[in-house]
């Protein structure tokens, strides 16, 4: 988004605990939110939002990737 091209994660991280708060089954708020968690080096969050991610869709390629990033998996 506009906001994580600006570095300010957290309107970013705003905009898309909006989104999955208005749709929580889309992998995409929580994905983005996960991106988001990692680039502020939160990584017990990002670990926390990619785990329900890829729980709920476990051939999510992005998903896993990014939760192997933050060592919540291992591929």
């Amino acid at each position: 988004t506009v906001f994580q091209e600006r570095n300010d994660l957290d309107a970013a991280l705003a905009l898309y605990r909006q989104a999955w708060a208005l749709e929580p089954s889309a992998a995409g708020g929580e994905l983005f939110m996960g991106q988001v968690y990692m680039m502020q080096s939160n990584r017990d969050s990002a670990r926390a939002v990619l785990s329900r991610v890829v729980k709920r869709e476990p051939n999510h390629e992005q998903a896993r990737e990014l939760l192997n990033q933050v060592g919540g998996l291992e591929l």
